[in-house]
C-alpha cells in the first residue's frame, strides 16, 4: 500500500554480505523486499551523478522510495543554500522514487529558529515532501508542540525513538557504543500534519524490544485506518540486526491491519533468510 512502507538505515550495510545479497546490484536486492530506505550517506556527501543514475536504474521498475537526508552543510551550518541547490539537482533523475527528504536539526536549533526553518523547508521541493526531525528540548514541552509550530506545513513529522537503547540492556557494548549518537528524546505518539516518520532504534537483543514493537504497531494501524501516510524506519545500533526486527515488526502490524502484507524474501537465500 503506498500509504506504508518500511525500510532500513541503509541498503549496503557490509554485514549483510553473502547472508542476504551478493556483490551484485545489492540495492535492486535491498528494493526487493523493502519499500522504501534511509539515505543517510547525503548527509555527509552529495552523489556523483553516474551513482545518482545507477540508483534510478536498479530500482526503475520498481515501488520504491528513497528518503534522503539534507546535507550537514544545509542544516547545521550557516550560508548553506548553494550546497541545498547542488543537492536537489544532483537527486533530479531519480524523479518518482524520491521519497519525502529527511530535515534532521541539530539540538541548538530551536523555537527562537522558526524564521530560519520555514525559510528552508520553503526551499524544498513541495511534491517530494519532507519529513521534520527535531531535537531541541523546548519542542518537546508539551505532544502539542510540532504541531503548534508546524502544524499548517504540508510536512511528515519525524519521531525519533531511542528508548529500546536508553532504557533496557544497558550495559550491552553495542548499546554503549551507541548512545551518544541517538539522542534520548520525548516520544509522543502524535501523526504529524501529512503524515509520519517513525525512527525506531531497537535493542540489539530482540526480547527486550515487545513493548516498543506493540507501540508503534498500534500507532501504524491507526494512522493507516485514519488514512495517515506511514513510514517505518528500523534502526539498531547493530545494523546486522535491522532485517530480521524490519520482518518482525511487519509480520505484527500484518497481523493487526489487513492491508498491510509481510515482507517477500530476500532474493539471494530463500530458505535461510531472517
Amino acid at each position: 500500500m503506498s500509504s506504508y512502507r518500511i525500510g532500513l538505515p541503509a541498503w549496503a550495510f557490509a554485514g549483510w554480505q553473502d547472508r542476504y545479497f551478493d556483490s551484485r546490484d545489492r540495492l535492486r536486492q535491498y528494493a526487493s523486499v523493502f519499500s522504501s530506505v534511509e539515505g543517510n550517506t547525503t548527509f555527509y556527501a552529495i552523489p556523483a551523478p553516474a551513482t545518482v543514475q545507477d540508483w534510478r536504474a536498479q530500482v526503475e521498475d520498481l515501488d520504491f522510495r528513497f528518503c534522503f537526508k539534507l546535507p550537514k552543510a544545509v542544516t547545521h551550518q550557516a550560508g548553506g543554500r548553494q550546497v541545498l541547490a547542488e543537492f536537489l539537482t544532483a537527486l533530479e533523475p531519480l524523479e518518482s522514487h524520491l521519497g519525502p527528504f529527511l530535515v534532521q536539526l541539530p539540538a541548538v536549533v530551536g523555537p527562537e529558529h522558526i524564521g530560519w526553518i520555514r525559510g528552508l523547508l520553503a526551499a524544498l521541493p513541495q511534491d517530494t515532501g519532507y519529513a521534520l526531525e527535531v531535537r531541541h528540548p523546548d519542542f518537546f514541552q508539551d505532544a502539542d508542540d510540532f504541531n503548534r509550530y508546524f502544524g499548517d506545513l504540508d510536512c511528515l513529522r519525524t519521531i525519533m525513538d531511542a528508548r529500546p537503547i536508553h532504557r533496557e540492556g544497558p550495559t550491552h557494548p553495542e548499546v554503549l557504543a551507541a548512545r551518544h549518537e541517538k539522542p534520548d528524546l520525548p516520544v509522543y505518539v502524535e501523526p504529524g500534519p501529512r503524515g509520519t516518520m517513525v525512527r525506531l532504534v531497537l535493542h540489539p537483543e530482540d526480547s527486550l524490544n515487545d513493548a516498543y514493537y506493540q507501540t508503534w504497531v498500534d500507532a501504524a494501524a491507526r494512522w493507516l485506518d485514519e488514512d495517515r501516510p506511514v513510514y517505518m524506519m528500523i534502526h539498531c545500533p547493530n545494523n546486522l540486526h535491522c532485517p530480521s526486527q524490519a520482518r518482525c515488526f511487519q509480520a505484527l502490524l500484518a497481523d493487526t491491519c489487513e492491508a498491510v502484507d509481510l515482507l517477500p524474501n530476500w532474493p539471494r537465500t530463500q530458505a535461510t533468510l531472517f
